[in-house]
């Protein structure tokens, strides 16, 4: 379905040239599928372009929805000028459109064109300090050969990006680009800058690619008078757009980790580091022991900072400490949320946290004041202008800032319209607040300046509603510039996929579980051969699959890959190169993951994957809910999880070819009454239910027919 909008002549002009193309320029590859949804998908965008409209688009998989935004972005950035900015949530995707869809579109166009990767400062090498380390003397050897390797690399023509460089975290952590450690236009090495390099060819491109992330850190640069970091767009392209809150949840709130206070202490000055050597302070005094003016610097840097930064890190790793040790351990599984509300600090151990929050603090503004000394001292002796040690300080100085800022803010919960929570993981503890109606900011600072926009997921809608989502990020107050498109997947579910609902087993969390499931399930598992996915909705589940299953699966010879055990991507990588494995993952496992063909064949889902309902930000909305009058859970935590539910379901049928079954092991899918709205999220297929041990053989069956 598609709202109707009304087109000038010279609209109709350009959706005629994009229906051109796809008509007549699309079909000259080799490899042209027609596709009406892709084509449909298509005008919708061109629309929504020349009548300045927000299109959102559910594309089911297989749509081709990646070149349906793509020419029509293309095709009006040559009529217009000015870039279109294509976002996604995952690397995935960027690497498919910047490596597979441009280059394919560059031999169909009849103009060249700009496409250009947009990332953070973090992913850029920074020219000057690399060259500072090399004129150091204080690195370790290690470091330092390092060093000379990485700047070897870089004279062969090597992009200064970090995904692409062989180096090291000590090393990255040392060269990497900070905005505030930055003289732009006055640091010599400014016109070979990689970063500003790809700013500069940003500026002149038809097409950026970036994440969702930056676009989010941009918008809330903007929002506080800063400049932004990507040119203003002619248009907005938002893929994977179903991330959109959650992603501006985290960069339009306030936040601070232990792994920030490690980060920093590694860029800054480490300790612990080889001799006391890690970080860009003990260089700066290296050469400041040379200046005419040693004395009087020395004593303001050793006095000041160097004596004042190991205390002001050992505080605040208590602080984190404590917070995980008194707070989140033995109230919550790890990785999970906890409230951080007035009640809390009216508690003893609230009081607790606010006075070691208090003593930290303190150690940061002593710091941050010695910062300020040495920076007014070498501005007025006129030192480290050109070799970069006042930004470096400067940049001190604003991280420190920051974080006492935001440390303050956490402990002090006063407005209703923010959501306050600490959480620990087991490298990690943080703390931070979240704006509970992240959708009026978005409204006011994203889409209201926005020209255009399209915001595209195969997974948007709730039944055939997008009215969820649109409130969720905001869009509910643009309605008179929203226009919708709901475009089913055209691959053949119905004849291709087989859904069973198992109507015996109680929680997966739960041991029972596993002691009336495990016969069925490695039965099937042997069949298959491995060749599945099982998706958990916590660690909890997680934990108990990977015991129970482990050994007899062991003794089938199928291995067990677990989320846990390597990074998500290697995982995976492994799952493809031998498909005679069972996949355990959770969270991101649930969307985003692609296995094309016989090597995924079915897809175990343990428990329907509602919210955590003592999560702080769930438990804000669900009360805000109830005193609006409303259900919260019709309103809030179903619609949550049918889309979740959805994209799990979607990880089985990725090309026309694929054939599969997903079987659901959680009975209140079938007993309960809003299990028809699952359900009814979901294409047509092959549907069955029953006690599970009947169920698995019956999948098998039908598998095994379709296959002969």
């Amino acid at each position: 379905m598609m709202m109707p909008t009304r087109s000038g002549p010279a609209s109709e002009v350009f959706l005629e040239r994009v229906h051109s193309f796809f008509r007549q320029v699309l079909p000259l590859r080799p490899d042209y599928e027609e596709r009406p949804e892709q084509l449909e998908m298509a005008m919708g965008v061109a629309r929504a372009l020349a009548e300045q409209e927000i299109l959102v688009v559910e594309a089911g998989t297989g749509t081709g929805k990646s070149l349906a935004y793509l020419i029509p972005s293309l095709l009006w950035a040559f009529e217009h000028g000015g870039p279109v900015v294509i976002s996604t949530r995952t690397l995935n995707l960027q690497q498919q459109l910047l490596e597979k869809d441009i280059p394919l579109l560059r031999d169909l166009m009849d103009q060249p064109f700009r496409a250009t990767a947009a990332r953070g400062w973090s992913n850029y090498v920074c020219l000057r300090r690399l060259d500072g380390l090399q004129s150091s003397q204080q690195l370790s050897p290690e470091l330092s050969h390092e060093a000379v390797q990485l700047s070897e690399v870089l004279a062969l023509g090597a992009p200064g990006i970090r995904q692409k460089l062989p180096v090291s975290e000590p090393l990255w952590n040392l060269v990497q680009a900070d905005s505030h450690a930055c003289n732009r236009q006055l640091c010599p090495h400014y016109q070979d800058c990689y970063l500003f390099r790809e700013r500069r060819e940003m500026e002149r491109s038809e097409l950026i690619v970036a994440n969702h992330s930056l676009v989010m850190a941009d918008v809330a640069l903007r929002a506080n008078g800063a400049q932004g970091i990507l040119p203003k767009p002619a248009c907005w392209v938002l893929d994977e757009g179903h991330h959109l809150e959650e992603v501006a949840n985290d960069h339009l709130g306030r936040s601070l980790a232990l792994s920030d206070l490690q980060r920093l202490r590694q860029n800054v000055f480490d300790p612990k580091g080889k001799a006391n050597e890690a970080g860009w302070l003990p260089l700066l005094r290296d050469r400041l022991s040379k200046a005419d003016e040693r004395v009087r610097l020395l004593e303001c840097l050793d006095r000041g900072l160097l004596l004042s930064l190991p205390g002001f890190y050992q505080v605040g790793e208590e602080f984190f400490h404590w917070l995980t040790q008194s707070i989140l351990l033995g109230q919550t599984e790890l990785g999970t949320r906890v409230t951080l509300n007035s009640d809390f600090f009216h508690s003893a151990e609230g009081e607790e946290c606010r006075r070691l929050s208090e003593q930290w603090a303190g150690h940061m503004e002593h710091v941050e004041s010695s910062a300020r000394d040495l920076h007014h001292l070498l501005t007025e002796l006129e030192l480290e202008v050109s070799q970069g040690g006042l930004v470096e300080l400067q940049s001190l100085i604003e991280r420190l800032k920051s974080l006492r800022q935001n440390l303050e803010f956490c402990m002090f919960p006063e407005s209703g319209d923010w959501v306050y929570w600490a959480v620990a993981t087991a490298n990690n503890a943080s703390l931070g607040a979240t704006p509970l109606d992240v959708g009026e900011r978005l409204a006011a600072e994203f889409f209201g300046p926005a020209r255009s926009m399209v915001i595209t997921s195969a997974t948007l809608a709730v039944g055939k509603d997008l009215r969820f989502y649109e409130q969720r990020v905001g869009l509910d107050l643009h309605q008179n510039r929203v226009a919708r498109s709901l475009l089913d997947s055209p691959f053949n579910f119905r004849e291709n996929a087989y859904l069973g609902v198992a109507t015996d087993l109680n929680d997966p969390n739960r041991s029972e579980f596993w002691e009336r499931s495990q016969e069925a399930l490695v039965w099937l598992l042997q069949q298959l051969g491995g060749r599945t996915f099982l998706l958990a909705t916590s660690y909890a589940s997680l934990r108990l699959a990977r015991e129970r299953l482990s050994e007899p699966l062991s003794q089938l010879g199928i291995r067990m890959l677990c989320q846990g055990q390597a990074p998500p991507g290697l995982l995976l990588e492994e799952f493809r190169r031998d498909s005679r494995a069972l996949l355990i993952g959770a969270d991101s496992f649930w969307e985003g993951v692609d296995v094309v063909g016989d090597d995924l064949s079915c897809v175990l889902i343990t428990r329907l994957p509602f919210r955590v309902p003592n999560d702080p930000l769930v438990q804000a909305h669900c009360r805000r809910l109830e005193e609006e009058g409303k259900s919260s859970f019709q309103h809030y935590s179903l619609p949550q999880a049918i889309l979740r539910f959805r994209q799990g379901f979607g990880r089985l049928i990725r090309s026309q070819k694929d054939r599969g079954m997903v079987l659901v092991l959680d009975s209140r899918l079938y007993h309960k009454s809003y299990g028809a709205e699952f359900l009814g999220a979901l294409p047509a297929c092959n549907r069955r239910a029953g006690r599970l041990a009947g169920l698995v053989q019956d999948a098998m069956k039908w598998l095994k027919g379709f296959e002969s």
